[in-house]
């Protein structure tokens, strides 16, 4: 792959990963507006501020990678990998179906649902802990991805350095500290 096609892939992957993290940041903040109102939008976000910009980096990361091991892969024509992303691309959907899942306290009493909507709000910040620990896992299932399929040059850009690491192992600590941290946090709900 020549190096002209290469820093294409980068700055396309650059390019789809700020758009996603922009484009769940706008949604979340239009939804708020439009089930409340523009105040409450603003005073939520600076109520959820740090699990609200966990949730859009680690998605705008994770379309970022997808774009890149999508490109990557193409360039290369190499179709083994293409469960692996599948697998990803579940893991992002779930997370995000994880950080959304407490909105549904906006209009669930509106519906009837009083009790629903005062469990979802009770355990508001499991949710969001299990949305960014699936981030964190989605994100190293494709640095995984990138490090078996050596798509990176060994000691060049971010990808380069990050990938010293054994991805493997980094999987299992993310798997432990997430799980970790929505039990500590899932017990302080209760």
């Amino acid at each position: 792959m020549t190096t002209k096609y290469k820093n294409n892939i980068v700055r396309t992957s650059y390019f789809w990963g700020i758009s996603g993290s922009v484009f769940l940041l706008g949604t979340y903040f239009l939804t708020l507006t439009l089930l409340n109102s523009f105040e409450y939008a603003f005073e939520e976000i600076k109520v959820l501020g740090i699990w609200i910009a966990l949730l859009t980096a680690g998605f705008g990361i994770q379309t970022g990678l997808f774009v890149y091991v999508r490109g990557s892969l193409k360039a290369r024509a190499t179709a083994q990998a293409t469960a692996s992303i599948a697998i990803t691309g579940g893991m992002s959907a779930t997370a995000m179906v994880a950080c959304c899942m407490h909105h549904i306290t906006s209009f669930l009493p509106i519906l009837g649902l009083s009790a629903a909507s005062l469990f979802l709000s009770k355990y508001q910040s499991f949710f969001l802990a299990i949305g960014v620990a699936s981030n964190l896992l989605g994100i190293t299932v494709m640095l995984r991805l990138i490090q078996k399929q050596e798509l990176y040059e060994s000691g060049h850009g971010v990808l380069g350095r990050l990938l010293k690491f054994d991805m493997n192992r980094a999987l299992a600590v993310n798997l432990l500290v997430g799980m970790t941290l929505a039990t500590i946090i899932l017990i302080r709900s209760i």
